[in-house]
């Protein structure tokens, strides 16, 4: 249950009230990765929506949307006029540890 939801957590069979509250405490942590999972399901569905209204064409406003998921992800504001290629890595590189967390979540 550690490696799945990155804790750290003592499982004490001869402690049950200790042993209840910390299986507690991991259902917390597992619906709280789920919500997040969720939002970020939901944002991109929100995207996919704005790209695919516009008849394929992808817009200033597209890449803007993207940028700032981006940001939200990396926890710093991202500037617009990042090159092309770095665009492009963090794109790369936001898709790889999504499905990182997906494959861990799915074990």
């Amino acid at each position: 249950m550690n490696k799945l939801l990155h804790t750290n957590i003592v499982f004490d069979v001869n402690n049950a009230e200790q042993y209840d509250g910390n299986l507690l405490r991991c259902l917390n942590r597992s619906k709280s990765i789920k919500i997040n999972i969720d939002l970020k399901k939901i944002a991109l569905s929100k995207l996919e929506e704005k790209y695919n209204s516009k008849d394929g064409k992808a817009t200033r406003e597209y890449y803007m949307g993207i940028l700032i998921s981006l940001s939200d992800e990396a926890g710093y504001h991202l500037q617009e006029d990042i090159t092309v290629w770095e665009f492009c890595e963090r794109i790369r590189r936001y898709k790889k540890a999504a499905e990182t967390l997906k494959n861990k979540k799915n074990g």
